[in-house]
């Protein structure tokens, strides 16, 4: 419970108690999740508000780097390539904008550098796996 347990169970335990209390924490954990936010990890995007949440701390993005953010989300766990991020992101995928993508996806591996489980990976000369 010091290291940050909501809660405990000891074994062996009644089935029916284990998923009352998984349901009561999985209600709790809705209530702080308002509508159009995204959990991503340990971090929670609100890409409406421009917000990127985290314990430790809160980001307030650019409009830029929440488009990029949440188009990373859409597509987690697939190898993107820069020239469709450019596309649907910029709209133009030319040398410049290839330069100013990869200071944006530099910022937001800061921005989630809180938690080590979330990564974006650098294919190179094709893109970027993501794992959310």
């Amino acid at each position: 419970m010091k290291i940050g347990a909501d809660d405990y169970i000891t074994k062996p335990c009644d089935p029916e108690e284990l998923l009352l209390r998984i349901q009561n924490i999985l209600k709790r954990n809705q209530k702080h999740v308002s509508s159009g936010s995204i959990s991503i990890g340990s971090y929670l995007f609100s890409p409406d508000q421009l917000l990127l949440s985290h314990a430790l701390e809160h980001y307030k993005l650019t409009e830029r780097e929440a488009q990029l953010l949440l188009f990373l989300c859409q597509h987690n766990g697939q190898l993107v390539t820069r020239e469709d991020i450019l596309e649907k992101v910029w709209g133009t995928a030319d040398f410049f904008t290839g330069r100013s993508m990869d200071v944006f996806i530099t910022r937001i591996r800061k921005y989630l550098s809180h938690d080590p489980t979330l990564s974006i990976t650098s294919n190179r000369g094709i893109g970027f796996t993501v794992h959310f």
